[in-house]
């Protein structure tokens, strides 16, 4: 078996099986980015695709703009600890970023937690897939649908209506 031999599996790999992987999550991301009114290609935008998504999960966008130095101080600081705690700090942020989006989707505490440790293990989340290609709504400030009730009958959030439809 030659170089060329292994460069034609590696081809074939990447067509095979990693491209489509890639455009299932950009297509279940965008679709994410949809359903929360914003614009579709903000997610093939590489700032403001952080950016966005932070802003969606969490209403801190910052948060996902912090992510960008930690990756930048990760990869060149030359200190293996220093490094290590970068990756933790980013792996952590995009856990908590999953896991609160699973929430604006009104999903359960336990769907939530699986797709928050998802996010602080795998690049593609089948979790946030399934948000994406899923009926489920997106639902702006409101943290779940049992949050919302009162015993008086009344809620704490307003007109919910609009988000139970």
């Amino acid at each position: 078996m030659t170089i060329i031999d292994l460069i034609g599996a590696m081809i074939i790999i990447w067509w095979l099986i990693i491209l489509p992987i890639v455009i299932v999550n950009v297509v279940a991301n965008a679709k994410i980015f949809k359903k929360a009114d914003e614009e579709w290609y903000y997610y093939l935008i590489p700032f403001l695709s952080q950016y966005t998504r932070f802003d969606i999960a969490m209403d801190k966008g910052f948060l996902g703009l912090l992510t960008i130095p930690l990756l930048f101080i990760q990869n060149f600081c030359g200190k293996p600890e220093v490094s290590l705690l970068c990756s933790v700090g980013v792996s952590l942020l995009y856990g908590i970023c999953d896991y609160c989006l699973a929430k604006r989707f009104g999903k359960s505490i336990g769907f939530s937690i699986i797709t928050g440790i998802f996010g602080l293990t795998i690049i593609f989340n089948p979790f946030i897939w399934y948000l994406g290609f899923s009926s489920d709504q997106y639902m702006n400030g409101v943290i779940s649908k049992t949050a919302m009730k009162r015993t008086d009958g009344k809620n704490n959030y307003g007109d919910i209506n609009k988000y139970l439809k």
